[in-house]
């Protein structure tokens, strides 16, 4: 939904006044000098280049990776003498080359160093540095050219993890309201107040790795359950007993770790050794079968954090003798299923082997995906099928500003369909309005699929849309029309269950009733083994379809349609999800509802000794935007701004216009430390007097009676009712308007991977009007 941001003219010969890339300090309490600091900068000089680089502060230069270097590289870790106490370390950058993809990486106490492969880093995650403490600040600099000035473009990031606690403050200043970002608590005090959130085995509970951190965010969680290692001590046994049916076969084991709510994708298969010697004659009774260290049987320790028992599976085979060759290990679905026990049940046999030697075993088959294993893995469960199957009856729709080509948005439209693609057939029933009013037939075959997988998914056709109103969908000839800029266009967002990816071979569908027979993944997706709720998120998989190949095949006639247009879709569809906009409030909200394009664009000024006025008294007061749509419904609210009165005053509000074909009015709410937030005005929006100003003057208006304010994670807070991130709405705890449990200034942070949606990350874009300091203040530890 955002905009694309224009480049800054400069008269001939701007570079050699180009402003010196701002000095970065690193502010370092006492106790992250005593565990130790360390920090990379890392970059390359082009989008589309692959030379990395990185700063060696003892030359004072950049150096390269080079293109061969693999693995853990430390060398690019840089370590400051430090003195007892506080201290600020600056680095100053060379302000004529550019850093585009840019990190800056800080490491509390030892570090691993940064993953390298092929001359590529990679960004620190939880599973590259699984043991580090580190903390993450992105960068990208434009040096200045002859037409164009420098540009810096900066951001914390918590997406996959916190490790401990960081402001970033630019001076003189930045874009409003981000001169100040990030978490001024200390670390201590950040895990204390997750930990007391989410007790001990909530769902989200497994975000917190110790008391002491890190938090890790959910989609790291799921992304790190793993298969088991499969059983390594196997060990026929036992004095033969005649006509032993056990012994008439030859056995593979497989085995899965299972919690209070599933289990996990089964090991690998593992031959269980040779129950006939080389004669052919029965050698042992059955198998003991465990783990070992080095060559003697050992407790099982689980994989995976939250496993509390194990699924043993065997599948048999005919017989082979000692000596005879290993056969190949049957399919899945040959196995069935010996026993299920908790860990500590396992521990406790003797010699912590389990004796088999039944040939009973049930039908239950082992799974192929972790779906349920974490409580994580199905908790966007109820939204999702909801949504998918509410959208088959109604209509969904957006308008989408100009992505790619001139100035025109478009109007997306349909419902979610059942589509069996076959590469070739054409996609039935497709047609969009043109600029005249006029429905005109879309001619578009399927690029993939074999006509045997039936899906269902969000079918969006790009169409013209009326330049008075964008909320409009009943689009006719009396309406002034403009062609949009991907009419005729036709996109899919799919059902994100799978059979690879749940295990699942029909589910019922909430609001119809209807059974859905799940299908096999399509032949393009990435990270299709991810489970539906890790893709939303991760903001992965089905929500960022960058490989689908149907609108790769229209990018011909409709620019950036696979690369730009259908991304900021997903993004718009999963953030809703995210943020429990989607089904949250009973669909009362359409998806030009999910945020407000309102937004603060200076402080709240304080207004005082006005006769006419009646006073707001002193305390902490929010204030947020939300838009009325020219259809009369109303958007989320905003991100807030604070402000604190020491006496007794009124406080006047400003915010950047909006186009009115968007808008119709700007409503204001206000919100105290403690109490509800309530509606206190709304500002009508038209071309001759746009909505951008409004002074608080304490009066009483009639609340809505809609259901709004529609704020972000609803309810997250007192129950479980909604589901939404509630790691991302835990850190988007506004500090400002709460010091007791704000978690950010001004509730601003990278929660979850779209989380720039609506302008609620802290990313801060300086355009050409670079600071002269940017300054990380490390927080104290505790």
């Amino acid at each position: 939904m955002d905009q694309k941001k224009p480049s800054s003219s400069v008269p001939s010969g701007i570079a050699a006044l180009a402003p010196q890339f701002p000095e970065m300090k690193f502010s370092i309490p006492a106790s992250v000098v005593s565990a130790g600091f360390s920090y990379a900068i890392f970059g390359k000089t082009a989008a589309k280049g692959d030379k990395w680089f990185y700063w060696d502060a003892q030359t004072g230069a950049y150096a390269d990776f080079g293109a061969s270097s693999t693995g853990k590289n430390v060398v690019c870790l840089n370590t400051p003498v430090l003195s007892t106490g506080h201290n600020v370390v600056s680095v100053s950058l060379p302000t004529d080359q550019n850093i585009i993809s840019g990190i800056v990486v800080m490491f509390i106490g030892p570090s691993s160093g940064v993953a390298v492969t092929n001359g590529k880093p990679a960004v620190p995650t939880p599973a590259t540095n699984p043991s580090d403490v580190y903390g993450i600040f992105e960068l990208s600099y434009n040096t200045a050219t002859e037409t164009e000035s420098a540009t810096l473009d900066v951001d914390i990031s918590n997406i996959d993890q916190v490790s401990f606690t960081f402001t970033v403050t630019s001076s003189p200043s930045a874009p409003y309201p981000l001169g100040k970002v990030g978490s001024p608590i200390s670390t201590s005090e950040l895990m204390g107040r997750f930990k007391a959130q989410f007790p001990e085995h909530s769902a989200f509970s497994d975000c917190l790795g110790s008391a002491s951190g890190p938090l890790t965010a959910p989609q790291d969680i799921l992304k790190a359950v793993s298969p088991p290692v499969p059983p390594s001590y196997l060990a026929p046994t036992g004095v033969p007993v005649a006509d032993n049916p056990f012994t008439a076969h030859s056995y593979f084991y497989a085995v899965s770790e299972t919690s209070p709510s599933g289990e996990t994708a089964v090991s690998p298969a593992v031959f269980g050794g040779f129950l006939l010697g080389k004669t052919g004659a029965a050698q042992a009774k059955g198998i003991n079968i465990g783990w070992q260290i080095e060559g003697t049987p050992s407790k099982y320790i689980p994989v995976n954090k939250n496993a509390t028992g194990i699924n043993l599976y065997r599948a048999s085979v005919a017989p082979v003798s000692a000596g005879g060759t290993i056969p190949v290990s049957p399919s899945l679905q040959n196995f069935g299923l010996v026993t299920s026990m908790s860990i500590d049940e396992w521990n406790a046999q003797p010699g912590f082997c389990f004796f088999d030697d039944s040939v009973s075993i049930t039908k239950s088959a082992p799974v192929t995906s972790s779906y349920g294993f974490n409580a994580l893995s199905t908790w966007f469960d109820a939204p999702l099928q909801q949504f998918f199957d509410h959208y088959q009856s109604s209509v969904f729709s957006f308008h989408q500003y100009a992505q790619e080509v001139g100035s025109h948005g478009t109007l997306w439209m349909g419902k979610v369909v059942t589509v069996t693609p076959k590469q070739g057939a054409q996609i039935p029933n497709l047609s969009f309005i043109d600029e005249t009013g006029a429905t005109k037939t879309i001619d578009f075959a399927w690029q993939w699929g074999d006509g045997t997988q039936t899906y269902l998914a969000l079918q969006l056709v790009g169409n013209a849309y009326d330049v008075n109103d964008l909320s409009q969908t009943s689009l006719t000839t009396k309406q002034t029309l403009q062609a949009g800029e991907y009419q005729g266009a036709v996109v899919h967002i799919y059902f994100p269950y799978f059979v690879e990816n749940t295990d699942l071979t029909q589910l019922t569908l909430p609001v119809s009733g209807s059974v859905y027979a799940v299908p096999y993944v399509p032949s393009w997706l990435t990270n299709s083994s991810w489970t539906p709720s890790a893709m939303v998120f991760g903001c992965t998989g089905v929500f960022s379809s960058l490989t689908d190949a149907d609108a790769i095949a229209q990018n011909a006639d409709f620019p950036g349609l696979s690369s730009i247009a259908l991304p900021a879709l997903e993004n718009v569809v999963v953030s809703a999800f995210n943020r429990g906009m989607a089904t949250g409030y009973g669909f009362a909200l359409g998806a030009l509802q999910y945020i407000s394009f309102y937004q603060f664009k200076a402080a709240a000024s304080i207004v005082q000794n006005d006769p006419d006025n009646k006073l707001l008294p002193a305390g902490t007061y929010s204030y947020f935007l939300s838009g009325v749509l020219q259809n009369s419904a109303e958007t989320a609210l905003s991100w807030s701004q604070s402000i604190t009165l020491d006496t007794a005053a009124n406080v006047t509000l400003t915010w950047s216009p909006q186009s009115p074909a968007l808008y119709k009015a700007a409503n204001i709410y206000r919100q105290a430390t403690d109490g509800e937030c309530i509606l206190i005005g709304s500002v009508d929006n038209n071309a001759a007097a746009p909505a951008v100003t409004f002074t608080d003057k304490n009066s009483k208006v009639a609340q809505p009676t809609t259901g709004a304010p529609f704020a972000f994670y609803p309810g997250w807070i007192e129950d479980n009712s909604v589901k939404s991130n509630f790691y991302s709405a835990f850190l988007h705890q506004n500090w400002s308007h709460n010091l007791a449990t704000g978690i950010s200034l001004n509730g601003l942070v990278y929660g979850y991977p779209f989380d720039d949606q609506g302008n609620f990350s802290t990313n801060i874009n300086y355009g050409t009007a670079l600071p002269k300091t940017i300054t990380i203040d490390i927080m104290p530890l505790s």
